[in-house]
């Protein structure tokens, strides 16, 4: 068989042909690179940067007295949970600030209900701050805004105790035995009270009542009473601490009394004869 040779141009001719025609790979392929997405910039709200002076001013102005009032509290008590981690306005829409009596509000975290805020602070009309709960008590502390305050009072309600929101705060109810009970609000058709309520239940019971008296300006209910019909468990108020309870109903605890120093002697004593009432008249 007889090979045939193209002429060596004719040659790269055709191999320079073809090569145009194909696309040379690359070890990766093409891609367009989208640049990483910086972190926004913490850009610091004006409001926290207000002096007192200017956060009482703001205080005035609805338009701002949520700014304010989260500015006062950060200046006195950083360490409160409504001004806990970063302060932005993102964080600001969360709290609520609702009136009280006597000029005063109360700051603190938004709930379904307007007439409730939890971890509440209060703010009296010249801007002085009143941490009344801390710690555990402070997340656990809902503030309960009266509709007619001279009928029954602002209440902050924690599971061991109920405070009357008002400036001084004022422990109406204490209890003495949280093992066993804790403090709920109530509102039966438009009438306020506060329910005790076994620690171990459902969460409908209720051990007790305690309501209101206008006139009396006081909680009536007992200071000490079983949980149930049922039990043996005994709930008890801490009445020392407790200032606006007239106890009422239940248990009555039986006074401790001094033990006797001496023992009685198991020898009657002597009987002593009047003399003059002997002698014959």
């Amino acid at each position: 068989m007889t090979r045939r040779w193209l002429p060596g141009g004719l040659c790269w001719a055709l191999l320079l042909a073809i090569g145009c025609d194909r696309q040379v790979p690359t070890s990766q392929p093409s891609q367009s690179r989208t640049p990483a997405k910086q972190p926004p910039k913490t850009v610091t709200p004006a409001w926290l940067e207000w002096s007192r002076e200017d956060a009482l001013a703001k205080l005035r102005d609805e338009t701002t007295a949520v700014q304010a009032a989260a500015r006062l509290v950060q200046l006195e008590h950083a360490g409160a949970l409504v001004v806990a981690g970063e302060l932005n306005d993102r964080s600001l829409a969360l709290l609520r600030l609702v009136p009280l009596d006597e000029g005063a509000r109360a700051l603190g975290f938004a709930t379904e209900d307007e007439r409730v805020i939890r971890a509440a602070i209060l703010i009296s009309a010249e801007g002085d701050i009143t941490r009344p709960t801390v710690g555990a008590e402070e997340e656990l502390a809902s503030l309960f805004v009266s509709r007619e305050s001279a009928v029954f009072p602002h209440l902050i309600v924690t599971p061991e105790r109920v405070l009357a929101a008002k400036l001084p705060v004022e422990t109406a109810i204490e209890l003495e035995t949280p093992e066993v009970a804790y403090f709920a609000y109530e509102d039966n058709q438009g009438v306020p009270y506060v329910a005790l309520r076994p620690l171990d239940g459902t969460g409908t019971e209720e051990a007790t009542r305690y309501r209101w008296d206008p006139y009396e300006l006081s909680f009536l209910g007992p200071a000490m009473d079983v949980l149930a019909e049922d039990t043996e468990l005994t709930f008890k108020i801490d009445l020392p601490r407790s200032e606006l309870l007239t106890p009422m109903g239940g248990k009555i605890e039986s006074p401790d009394l001094p033990e006797p120093t001496t023992k009685p002697s198991d020898e009657e004593p002597p009987i002593i004869l009047d003399e003059r009432r002997s002698l014959p008249t």
